[in-house]
């Protein structure tokens, strides 16, 4: 309504429409109102980078976040790390957790204790998550090891199926 209103004039509002629709879920409309907003700011894009993150879309969280660093050329606040940080371990995405990290120790106006001790759980939670790949890894290649000894025809048997 607002939209075809004319009424999302204002940064203040678009800010408050996106935030509303992304806590009710409503992604479709979330785009429609940023799209529409004449003017954005670094609250405009945490809105819209939470409102994705929220409702399970990481691809779409992490695309605006690399828009929002690139072609807008904003830089994070404490907001936009703890708001991407927690997808970025949801989705194992170390690499990208790890270029934040990255970014927020080179931005030393960023690293305030909340900031540092937050970055530091995820990426220590994220390398937990190698840690168990590899081990899971490692526990698998054994078995299968063990297994091609001690009965090599069960073990064809059971790669084939």
């Amino acid at each position: 309504m607002v939209i075809k209103l004319g009424l999302v004039v204002d940064v203040f509002v678009g800010n408050a429409l996106v935030g509303m629709y992304g806590k009710c879920g409503v992604v479709d409309e979330v785009m429609k109102v940023f799209d529409f907003m004449p003017e954005m700011n670094l609250v405009s894009w945490n809105s819209m980078i939470c409102a994705f993150s929220e409702n399970e879309f990481s691809r779409e969280s992490f695309d605006l976040l690399m828009e929002m660093l690139g072609e807008e050329g904003l830089l994070p606040d404490v907001v936009t790390v703890v708001t991407i940080l927690p997808v970025c371990a949801r989705e194992g995405e170390v690499d990208i957790g790890m270029g934040i990290h990255g970014l927020t120790m080179k931005l030393g106006s960023l690293v305030n204790g909340l900031i540092f001790s937050l970055v530091t759980v995820i990426s220590l939670a994220m390398n937990g998550l190698i840690c168990r790949l590899v081990t899971v890894i490692s526990l698998a290649m054994n078995g299968l090891i063990s297994l091609t000894e001690a009965e090599p025809v069960n073990y064809f048997s059971l790669v084939s199926s």
